[in-house]
């Protein structure tokens, strides 16, 4: 029973379970930089080029560079705490 007392201030994280944006989420461009890497629409994908309104992202599986302005990345981008923005 004198072990019980170690596990006591123990936090259980699961994987993934707390993403640094969700689907869904607002999320400023300001805070990402070239070479960060986010999901868009479920690819993988790295920042090529972001300003405060817009941004160009290449997909890692070779597909064509994807434009995207604010509000879509707000609806379908996720970023996973693995993938820490450099800003942040």
């Amino acid at each position: 029973m004198k072990n019980l007392y170690e596990f006591e201030e123990f936090v259980f994280d699961p994987y993934g379970s707390k993403p640094i944006k969700q689907y869904g989420e607002k999320f400023p461009l300001s805070n990402l930089s070239v070479g960060d890497k986010v999901m868009y629409v479920g690819c993988e994908c790295e920042v090529a080029q972001v300003d405060d309104y817009s941004m160009i992202l290449n997909p890692l599986n070779g597909a064509k560079r994807i434009m995207t302005n604010q509000n879509l990345f707000n609806e379908k981008g996720y970023i996973s705490k693995e993938n820490k923005p450099q800003k942040m």
